[in-house]
């Protein structure tokens, strides 16, 4: 598991930090649901470090999500090579979540909604 490391978001600088004291949390009910040990690698900066062998990507900000062509080239790969791309509104943004869907179907195409959910709202 990767976490992306990205610039600043205003008035929040270490947004993309607040979700590693979470990964730390869940590592005990991962292994307990899944049987798999959660190993973290250090944080990546996305289309410039290699993100071979990350089977799940963590990409969250409150606002202002747009990739970069190298950094959509970056998610194809990993989704390409069976990987996972988890991309999360930190502290629950809408206006984030929205960037993010307009984003990920830029490069994926239509998303389908996860169980029990419609997307962004």
């Amino acid at each position: 598991m990767a976490r992306v490391r990205h610039s600043r978001t205003e008035g929040h600088p270490q947004d993309w930090e607040a979700a590693g004291r979470c990964w730390q949390k869940l590592e005990l009910l991962g292994k307990h649901l899944t049987g798999r040990t959660l190993k973290e690698v250090a944080p990546v900066i996305l289309g410039k470090d290699s993100l071979e062998g990350v089977r799940l990507l963590h990409v969250t900000r409150r606002t202002g999500l747009a990739f970069s062509a190298d950094e959509r080239s970056a998610l194809e790969k990993v989704v390409e090579s069976a990987g996972t791309v988890l991309v999360d509104p930190h502290a629950g943004s809408p206006a984030f979540a929205k960037e993010a869907q307009k984003e990920l179907e830029a490069i994926f195409g239509p998303l389908q909604a996860v169980v029990g959910r419609s997307g962004p709202g």
